[in-house]
């Protein structure tokens, strides 16, 4: 083998070089002649047995010896290593088996609660030696109640059906709170079950109610469903008669056979606060019912009420003291027992709807009426065709907390009455439908710039659900549909 020959120049090898054995190295000049080459240097030239040693003289080892030094030192480590590692342990292999479904009929068993059967059937797999347990045996009631809460009430009459302890769980009070019940059937008996379940919030708006709402002898094997929209005791579970937990009760446009049905339920109605009877036929005996226990009622919506006996509502108004919100709008009301309600409202009256009542409201009327409560902020006092300048004159000298008023198709009030309203700091809404030509109400915009007009079509005074986009919502509250 013939190592490369390396060219220096002269210059270099005068400077740098170091003297070799002769023997090992063999130097040839070259001249200019050569045309191999333009300038002046020596050729090196090795023996290839003395490589070894000539690498050794310059510091450098050749690759081949690197490489394979390499590979003898790492096949010592890893025979070191399998030397030190311990010996391997064999796992037993497991078995995994799946019971036939012979298997799993032979292993069901009655479903025990207090050590008592069941009609349910719980499917336990039981070890060997060892005799199946129900597991919800091990949970508290308290935790299956807060699972149940998630549930939708529908599902929850679903679940009564299981065994004895889950129906005694899914008509817990905790879990009724707020229902909407709207456009159902009841049959005899069914509604007041529902109601003893410990409900706070109910809404009944346009429900059919057959009496008697409650019944002491009904059972579960009473009544069956005749139709789907019906709600029989089946899904119930009858609780001990006691006084109803209701605070907020819709029964707006509800169909009954007999006007004592309203009066069975709130009879046992002893923590109302906020009511609606809209559009319903009350006798005197359910206004004075409603009165014996409205000391806490502070909303009240009478709207387009049927009254037998009109004069039963001034004991009604007079028992509530602590009445915030009221709508009496479009009641069958002579102008006798309109200023006889006037004279009993409260004091505190925050929102009242008189609406409706035409030329039976006076001007004197909403004179008595500003007199007499100070704070109101809403007022509507549309279809009154009576009113004058006098009654708006009485509205700006006696509501100055007022901020929305409603004086809807009364025609009787001049342009003027209607600037002066702007003397009231906080008004903030006027609604004026039918008044107004569209040129006069561009000219009261222009003159009253802070105020917004024709706002609301009808009037929220007292009503339970003001919106169409929440349905299920009576006065802010949120009830879930059964």
């Amino acid at each position: 083998m013939r190592l490369p020959r390396l060219q220096l120049h002269a210059a270099t090898v005068a400077s740098q070089s170091t003297p070799m054995s002769s023997a090992l190295v063999v130097m040839d000049d070259i001249t200019m002649n050569d045309p191999g080459h333009d300038r002046a240097g020596v050729i090196w030239d090795f023996d290839p047995n003395m490589t070894h040693e000539i690498y050794e003289d310059l510091g450098v080892m050749d690759l081949d010896t690197v490489d394979s030094k390499q590979c003898t030192q790492k096949q010592k480590n890893k025979s070191l290593q399998s030397q030190k590692t311990d010996p391997v342990v064999i796992k037993p292999v497991i078995e995994h088996t799946t019971p036939s479904p012979n298997a799993v009929r032979a292993s069901a068993q009655n479903h025990l609660h207090n050590g008592q059967n069941c009609s349910c059937v719980r499917r336990i797999f039981k070890n060997k030696g060892q005799s199946g347990t129900d597991p919800f045996l091990f949970l508290s009631d308290e935790v299956i109640l807060s699972v149940f809460r998630w549930l939708p009430k529908k599902s929850l009459t679903h679940s009564a059906k299981v065994c004895r302890r889950w129906r005694r769980l899914s008509y817990d009070e905790e879990l009724w709170k707020r229902v909407d019940l709207s456009s159902r059937n009841f049959l005899p008996g069914v509604l007041g079950l529902i109601l003893e379940r410990g409900i706070i919030h109910a809404k009944l708006s346009r429900c059919t109610i057959n009496g008697p709402v409650f019944d002491a002898d009904l059972d579960d094997s009473a009544m069956e469903e005749d139709e789907p929209g019906d709600l029989d005791s089946s899904r119930l579970h009858p609780a001990p008669s006691n006084s109803l937990q209701l605070q907020s009760l819709d029964l707006s446009a509800c169909i009954n056979d007999d006007p004592a049905n309203i009066q069975a339920i709130l009879a046992q109605c002893h923590s109302l606060t906020r009511l609606s009877l809209e559009s319903c036929q009350l006798d005197g005996d359910t206004l004075l019912t409603l009165a014996e226990h409205s000391t806490a009622l502070e909303v009240l919506d009478l709207a387009m009420c049927h009254l037998t006996k009109p004069e039963a509502l001034t004991t009604l108004i007079r028992s509530a003291p602590g009445l915030q919100s009221l709508n009496i709008s479009w009641l069958n009301l002579s102008a006798e027992n309109l200023k006889e309600v006037i004279s009993v409202l409260p004091t505190q009256l925050k929102h009242l709807n008189l609406g409706g009542y035409r030329e039976k409201l006076q001007n004197q009327d909403v004179v008595t009426l500003v007199s007499r409560c100070h704070d109101l902020k809403q007022l509507d006092l549309s279809d009154s065709t009576s009113l004058t300048y006098e009654a708006i004159s009485a509205v700006v000298q006696n509501l100055p907390c007022l901020e929305h008023i409603s004086l809807s198709r009364c025609y009787d009030i001049p342009f003027y009455a209607f600037v002066s309203l702007i003397d009231i700091s906080f008004l903030k809404g006027l609604d004026v439908f039918g008044v107004m030509q569209p040129r006069e109400q561009e000219r009261l915009k222009v003159q009253m710039p802070k105020i917004s007009f024709n706002s609301y079509p009808f009037s929220a005074i007292a009503r339970p659900t003001f919106s169409a986009k929440q349905p299920h919502h009576i006065w802010g509250v949120k009830c879930e549909v059964i």
